[in-house]
């Protein structure tokens, strides 16, 4: 498995397996004052390659934790979902599959301006699957 996108959007939706994302990309996150709401959502595919053993997904759901940290390295969020699970389908088990993860981060609160690191882990043991983005929060008076 590798994770082929991570993106922050304005808007991610999943419907019949497909990843719907409005303005992705979001880098920058301009509020009038803080602390304020992210105000994003988290679009994601994981790709389930060729001999991957699926099994494991299919008997049980595969945790996702996306963990939100300011430049000193302090936590200030996380969220939690799954993927998978009894009745899942993951396609031909001859080409790759992609698993689409969308993921509303609006209730999530900046605390202050700052360069934020968000890392989302897929799996549930040390060695999960992980890839991380950057994002700048900063205020922009008068918005």
């Amino acid at each position: 498995m590798r994770i082929v996108v991570l993106t922050l959007a304005d808007f991610a939706s999943v419907r019949e397996g497909l990843l719907n994302v409005m303005s992705g990309g979001v880098a920058f996150i301009g509020k009038q004052a803080f602390p304020a709401p992210m105000s994003c959502y988290l679009a994601a595919l994981v790709e389930i390659e060729v001999g991957d053993d699926t099994s494991k997904i299919s008997e049980s759901e595969l945790p996702v934790v996306v963990d939100i940290a300011n430049s000193s390295g302090e936590l200030i969020a996380s969220a939690n979902g799954a993927f998978g699970g009894p009745g899942s389908i993951f396609g031909d088990p001859e080409l790759p599959t992609a698993v689409p993860i969308a993921l509303d981060l609006q209730g999530i609160t900046l605390p202050t301006p700052d360069i934020y690191s968000l890392t989302m882990r897929v799996g549930g043991a040390a060695g999960d699957l992980a890839s991380a983005l950057t994002f700048r929060a900063h205020e922009i008076p008068g918005i």
